[in-house]
């Protein structure tokens, strides 16, 4: 079984320097349960929802425009629009079998591409907050370290 030596101050603090297996100190710390560390952000998330819900409801912003706008768009650069961006968050996720590599140099193209079109998916799709931060695999610390 591998183990990690703490590495702090055995002065302070006699029980430092014991070890302690490598699954545990790389486990993240207990810190509650997820409703407990996310619930003001959920509440406030589903109150924004709320809103947006009764403010489209109203007609205060249409969801879609009036049959008379549709007259005006061209949509050949409707086209070229989707084109550019599928061009864009191609190289996007073909970037990561770059950075990939000295960690994976096996690691295949679709494999990379198909795991970043996921991630994309998921940024766009899901809402700002606990869900957004499970799909990044975030940590859920305020300072962002892991």
């Amino acid at each position: 079984m591998s183990t990690v030596s703490t590495g702090a101050n055995p002065v302070s603090d006699p029980v430092a320097n014991s070890e302690v297996p490598l699954s545990q100190a790389l486990a993240p710390a207990s810190r509650g349960s997820f409703w407990r560390r996310h619930r003001v952000k959920t509440i406030a998330s589903l109150i924004i929802a709320l809103a947006f819900a009764i403010t489209l409801r109203r007609g205060g912003l249409p969801l879609l425009p009036p049959s008379s706008v549709w007259k005006l768009v061209d949509f050949r650069w409707v086209g070229v629009h989707f084109g550019c961006l599928l061009v864009v968050h191609f190289l996007r996720a073909l970037r990561w079998r770059h950075l990939l590599r000295p960690i994976a140099p096996g690691i295949r193209r679709r494999t990379v591409l198909a795991a970043s079109w996921v991630g994309f998916t998921a940024i766009l799709l899901l809402p700002s907050g606990p869900a957004r931060s499970c799909a990044r695999g975030s940590s859920g610390t305020a300072s962002g370290s892991r």
